[in-house]
């Protein structure tokens, strides 16, 4: 019985901690993406301020955290 629960908060502990790392990888990678993508396309354009490069970053962070959202709720349950 203790086995199953070692187990049992081992797996949580382990989803939890892939969950986490999935995560901060995809959130890695789409803002150097999303700001190569935007250095490529502005770099043709003479004027390249400050609030330009806020506003891409913000963003990145809202569209990145949008995609890991709808993959793990749609990857979940085929999971489970």
């Amino acid at each position: 019985m203790i086995h199953f629960f070692f187990l049992f908060f081992l797996l949580s502990f382990g989803f939890f901690f892939l969950s986490f790392c999935c995560r901060f990888l995809f959130v890695v990678v789409m803002r150097f993406f999303l700001r190569f993508c935007f250095r490529v396309f502005t770099s043709t354009s003479s004027t390249s301020t400050f609030f330009d490069h806020v506003v891409t970053s913000a963003t990145v962070l809202r569209f990145s955290s949008f995609c890991h959202s709808f993959l793990f709720s749609s990857a979940l349950p085929c999971l489970v």
